[in-house]
């Protein structure tokens, strides 16, 4: 009788978790207002998607896909591609807009990376 042989064995971190990330500009851009971050789900290495709201209604979903040589710096097991930036449509006046980044992975909940007044 041959025993199986032992090839090897070795101890692996599988990231988990909910997405996270930044808000980094909120602006009026022309007839609306730019929204500019990045965001990432430790459960890709993929872009993932991320909703504005405007007042308490959405506005978009937008992937964060664009180049982003600084995270990528950050978090290089993931790459550079997960910016955002993007124009929504907001009223005059003040208006809340509001960034969440939506978990493709394990996870209960879809993150807000941040909200401004402009």
């Amino acid at each position: 009788r041959t025993p199986n042989p032992r090839l090897g064995c070795g101890t692996v971190n599988v990231p988990t978790g909910e997405p996270f990330g930044a808000l980094d500009v909120v602006r009026r851009e022309g007839g609306g207002v730019r929204v500019a971050g990045w965001t990432i789900d430790p459960d890709t290495r993929d872009p993932i998607v991320v909703h504005v709201y405007v007042n308490g209604r959405i506005a978009g979903g937008f992937w964060a896909n664009q180049r982003r040589v600084d995270v990528g710096r950050v978090f290089p097991q993931f790459g550079p591609d997960h910016g955002y930036s993007m124009v929504v449509g907001a009223p005059p006046g003040p208006s809340t807009v509001c960034v969440f980044a939506i978990n493709v992975g394990p996870g209960r909940v879809n993150p807000n990376l941040g909200c401004r007044v402009v």
